[in-house]
């Protein structure tokens, strides 16, 4: 009798399956972790345009404390030129919506005499 050199029928199902093992373990893992860091972007660039806010807000702080408060959208500081923006639309990197008309509060803070903002 001849000595055949190669792998079974059964050696490649045990290493396949393993792999599907492998692959179904690992891969819900992996898009959590991708949910988990856009939700941590989405953070981030929220605190950003708030700090953005802000900082309009402190340069119309006159308008802003004679009516107390002061409406303000994304679209109205990418047009400003405190919100970056090379083609003019921001995004929610969660689900790829426009966030344009996100509406930002800006508000008066007598004591401190300084604007600061908070999302609407």
């Amino acid at each position: 009798m001849r000595k055949r050199n190669g792998y079974t029928f059964i050696d490649m199902l045990v290493v396949i399956v393993a792999l599907g093992l492998v692959t179904l373990f690992t891969v819900p893992k992996l898009s959590h972790a991708f949910e988990n860091n856009k939700d941590t972007l989405y953070d981030e660039s929220l605190e950003l345009y708030l700090n953005q806010a802000t900082k309009y807000g402190n340069t119309i702080k006159n308008e802003v404390k004679e009516n107390n408060s002061y409406i303000v959208t994304i679209k109205d500081l990418v047009d400003k030129g405190y919100i970056g923006s090379s083609d003019g639309e921001v995004t929610d990197i969660r689900d790829g919506s426009s966030m344009l008309n996100m509406k930002i509060h800006l508000i008066y803070d007598e004591e401190k005499d300084t604007v600061y903002a908070e999302v609407v």
